[in-house]
């Protein structure tokens, strides 16, 4: 159990950061990130990629 809710810990500050950097940061200053959305689709879908990972390891290690 106690596994479980560190990774739900870890996930929902992975998600309130994303939130964070694509809703305040992008859209106040357009400097830092110049480039279109491409990056940010590349960057969530690794993102995600380790996450469910991280999950799988978690499922596989826990039976």
């Amino acid at each position: 159990m106690e596994k479980y809710f560190i990774v739900g810990v870890v996930i929902a500050v992975i998600v309130v950061s994303v939130i964070i950097l694509l809703f305040g940061v992008g859209r106040n200053n357009n400097i830092i990130f110049p480039s279109s959305q491409s990056t940010y689709s590349s960057a969530n879908s690794s993102l995600q990629q380790i996450i469910y990972n991280d999950i799988l390891n978690l499922r596989l290690s826990s039976t």
